[in-house]
């Protein structure tokens, strides 16, 4: 059985806790980059099955972390969306005798382990060893402390999904180029493209405003079911708050102090997502509360332009820093 690190209190994700797990492990690896050019937004089409709702269509979390695990680390990470059950445990085993963890996907449902298993909800953990006996995967999930699980493969095919593998590659840069992440960031906001982020923003609230008009005294779809937009907004939050851990340690690194205010001004953004959720919740608990319901389009404009000033100080920031 494989043995690995456990992870700091930064991250309380399950994916990001297996993968920053994986990576301590391997190298002596910063997991304050972890938040690598997760700072975004975007409008695209839903996917095929998903309500027809606007909140469906937001994109509100990526970054770059990968990459740049790969660059600066050594690590290679892969991710794989194997569905043929006989070809997904092949590359399971072969891993676990290269002593390479796997990162997989299990639905809480099918994870003895899980405090919510009587739910359908998606989880990662690792896989880190193979007992023969039990026909049972050891696995390791670090986001919920817990080490040495069984999980047999009988189950695990019920509720496995996609899975990411691990790899060392010797292709790396001797040190990080702090300017490079916060670009790769800005690049992705789209400040000069039809994908400006705060523009998109500043759509979204504006589709919001008239389908609350629309509807006069109604409720709008999103406030009679606010999960989508409760999780939207959610994932928002996360990407804020994970950038701005990654701002802080590039400034105490590369002593760029201007970055410890930027970040604490991300942090700022994040919380007030977390308004824009508990709006929707007061509107749903009190439908007559129409003030919160108009509140919400405009507090997404406010966000908008709070956080429109923040890249565009970025941008100041890596054109003085040439």
């Amino acid at each position: 059985m494989l043995s690995l690190e456990s992870t700091d209190e930064k991250t309380s994700d399950c994916l990001y806790s297996a993968i920053e797990s994986v990576a301590k492990s391997i190298c002596n690896f910063d997991s304050e980059i972890i938040g690598a050019g997760s700072w975004w937004f975007d409008i695209r089409e839903i996917m095929p099955g998903q309500e027809n709702l606007l909140w469906n269509k937001i994109h509100a979390f990526r970054f770059d972390a990968w990459k740049c695990m790969e660059d600066y680390y050594g690590i290679k990470i892969t991710w794989h969306n194997e569905t043929i059950a006989e070809k997904l445990l092949a590359v399971i085993y072969k891993e676990l005798e290269e002593k390479r963890p796997v990162l997989v996907y299990i639905n809480s449902h099918f994870c003895p382990w899980h405090p919510r298993k009587h739910e359908y909800n998606a989880h990662f953990c690792l896989v880190v060893g193979f007992e023969k006996k039990s026909r049972s995967f050891i696995c390791m999930d670090v986001n919920l402390n817990r080490f040495e699980e069984r999980l047999s493969v009988e189950l695990f095919l019920k509720g496995c999904g996609p899975y990411i593998t691990f790899s060392k590659t010797n292709k790396l840069y001797k040190s990080i180029n702090w300017k490079a992440i916060i670009g790769s960031t800005i690049n992705h906001l789209g400040i000069n493209t039809k994908h400006n982020s705060f523009i998109l923003m500043r759509k979204l609230a504006y589709e919001l405003e008239r389908e609350i008009d629309d509807l006069k005294d109604g409720v709008p779809s999103w406030i009679e079911n606010p999960i989508p937009l409760v999780s939207k907004v959610g994932l928002l939050q996360k990407g804020r708050n994970y950038f701005s851990i990654t701002l802080e340690f590039l400034a105490k690194q590369y002593n760029v102090k201007k970055l410890i205010s930027i970040s604490n001004r991300l942090k700022q953004a994040a919380r007030q997502w977390r308004v824009v959720s508990f709006l929707a919740i007061k509107c749903q608990l009190n439908r007559d509360d129409r003030n919160s319901l108009i509140r919400i389009p405009e507090k997404i404009i406010e966000i908008a332009d709070f956080e429109e000033h923040i890249a565009l100080d970025l941008i100041k920031l890596l054109e003085e820093h040439g």
